[in-house]
């Protein structure tokens, strides 16, 4: 049976601790770092938040993503979540995943499962 690998996430103010533990492969053990957002990082945040909870909202998702490509706000979102808020470590280990991820987190209010990394290489993107 493969092991689940964890992502914990612990928010207290603007500061997230994050600690990465992974049973197996080449990032085995546990990472664990803290990211303290700054006054205009907090309110990117919210407004990231807050356009992508008003495009579920519309309830036109289908019709608009066709017609505009609207999924920009949850791209946008998900790549914020994993270049600011994700320490450099933890993106690493996250990069070279080869078990599932279970997100274990105090903030129901962020979709973590949106996080999005770049790629500056390839126009593609990988979603975690």
């Amino acid at each position: 049976m493969e092991q689940l690998s964890t992502l914990h996430i612990l928010r207290s103010d603007a500061a997230y601790r994050f600690r990465l533990e992974s049973p197996n492969g080449p990032s085995s053990g546990t990472s664990e770092s803290t990211t303290e957002l700054s006054a205009d990082q907090q309110e990117r945040l919210r407004r990231l938040l807050l356009a992508a909870s008003q495009y579920i909202q519309s309830g036109d998702m289908k019709g608009q993503a066709r017609r505009s490509g609207s999924l920009d706000s949850f791209i946008s979102l998900g790549r914020f979540l994993f270049d600011a808020l994700l320490p450099p470590t933890i993106q690493e280990g996250l990069r070279h995943l080869d078990a599932p991820l279970l997100l274990n987190t105090n903030t129901p209010d962020i979709p973590w499962e949106l996080l999005v990394q770049e790629e500056s290489r390839h126009p593609s993107r990988k979603y975690l």
